[in-house]
């Protein structure tokens, strides 16, 4: 019995970038679902007890409950699924201790794929061609 792919949230108000960011995942066996904003994703994680997540992606400004909101209610509440930022703003300027990863904006597909491998398995490893090169020279500015 082959083990479950593992589950990613994409959360990001601007859906070209959550459908860029499932393509690429998707495209590399990772079971992606997305939200637009951070209440979706509250209750996105909530429901996932039985298959919780194995890190979330999200944007940093969203309407109704933005990134730091997201991460922070996560924490409150316990959850210490890995979070990977990916945004404009760098969130070292607000001092986030609670980010595992961090991809600004433009992105790169490769760069977010990189970034996910790297905040699931942070032993050292040497990280070389991709399995689908269909990403090259794609970028999603958001």
């Amino acid at each position: 019995m082959t083990e479950p792919a593992p589950r990613l949230l994409v959360v990001d108000d601007d859906q070209s970038i959550r459908r860029l960011a499932t393509i690429v995942l998707a495209s590399e066996g990772f079971d992606v679902e997305t939200a637009g904003d951070g209440e979706e994703a509250l209750c996105a994680v909530a429901a996932a007890c039985d298959a919780p997540f194995a890190a979330i992606i999200t944007d940093l400004q969203m309407p109704r409950l933005d990134g730091w909101g997201l991460v922070s209610a996560m924490r409150s509440r316990g959850y210490s699924t890995p979070v990977i930022v990916i945004s404009a703003i760098d969130p070292d300027a607000r001092g986030a201790p609670d980010i595992d990863g961090f991809v600004a904006k433009p992105f790169d597909p490769d760069e977010l794929l990189r970034e996910v491998l790297h905040v699931l398995d942070p032993r050292p490893q040497a990280i070389g061609p991709l399995r689908h090169s269909s990403h090259a020279g794609a970028t999603a500015a958001g």
